[in-house]
């Protein structure tokens, strides 16, 4: 009786039950009772998450902006993320035996930065200064587009600037 468990999963969480390597149970919140010897389960967070980021990057005219904003995304494909990263929870804590979940964000934030250099390399400090609506379209556009996503099980809903701004020396 020692070595059986109960495990009552989040409303917000898609939780996988295995059982010697095999999927034996999954979905949404799921609860079930479990073996400790045997059983391994992941809960992927089923939710909305959103995330800051702050880069720097330069413009064309070589100068310098600070790009400040957050991004807004969710896992789609359940099966897809556990392939690449661990959920793997700790039934009696409910806490994620690694960092895997954290690196989703970073992830993003990595071909936000790399679509962002990209669209600024093409501008003047004032052109960057004055366009970010068109800038954060383009990005949104290039990130809905690329296959690196996609292929994580992962989408990006939204992407904000909520500050670019120019080098201190710069803006006085």
């Amino acid at each position: 009786m020692f070595y059986l468990g109960f495990y009552k999963g989040l409303p917000a969480d898609y939780i996988i039950k295995f059982v010697n390597g095999k999927v034996k149970k999954q979905g949404h919140g799921i609860s079930f009772f479990y073996s400790k010897r045997k059983a391994t389960i992941l809960a992927v967070p089923a939710v909305t998450k959103d995330s800051f980021f702050v880069f720097n990057e330069k413009t064309k005219s070589f100068q310098s902006v600070t790009i400040q904003g957050q991004f807004t995304y969710r896992i789609i494909d359940y099966n897809k993320i556990t392939q690449l990263l661990d959920f793997s929870v700790d039934p009696d804590t409910n806490t994620f035996n690694t960092d895997d979940a954290e690196k989703l964000s970073q992830r993003i934030i990595n071909a936000v930065q790399l679509y962002t250099k990209e669209e600024i390399a093409g501008l003047t400090l004032e052109e960057t200064l004055a366009g970010a609506q068109n800038i954060v379209k383009n990005v949104m556009d290039k990130i809905s587009s690329s296959r690196e996503l996609s292929e994580m099980g992962m989408e990006c809903l939204s992407i904000y600037f909520t500050s670019i701004s120019p080098t201190p020396e710069i803006a006085s």
